[in-house]
């Protein structure tokens, strides 16, 4: 008899570790659309900034108030930073001029 209620703990152990993986899976699903939703958003973002900025440098090219490329590939982990001092001096918050 100890035998047989002993197995009936363990078949109903299984079943709420079966039902709680379940759960977790479908959590996990929901979880993962989600981060795809936001990862396309992000990148959509990123795309419209990236184009918005292409505008702003044809725009300011045009005008002539960017540098030569030369002068802002000379800091190309700087290449905003370089635009900026170009525009507003050197004299900027961060700036190390």
């Amino acid at each position: 008899m100890e035998l047989f209620k002993k197995h009936g703990e363990i078949l109903g152990r299984r079943a709420e570790l079966l039902k709680q993986m379940e759960n977790r899976r479908e959590q996990l699903k929901i979880l993962k659309k989600q981060w795809v939703k936001e990862s396309e958003a992000a990148h959509h973002r990123n795309t419209a900034l990236l184009q918005e900025l292409q505008k702003i440098e044809d725009h300011l090219r045009g005008r002539g108030h960017l540098p030569h490329p030369n002068v802002l590939a000379l800091e190309p982990n700087d290449g905003l930073l370089v635009l900026h001092r170009h525009l507003f001096g050197p004299h900027i918050e961060g700036s190390h001029e």
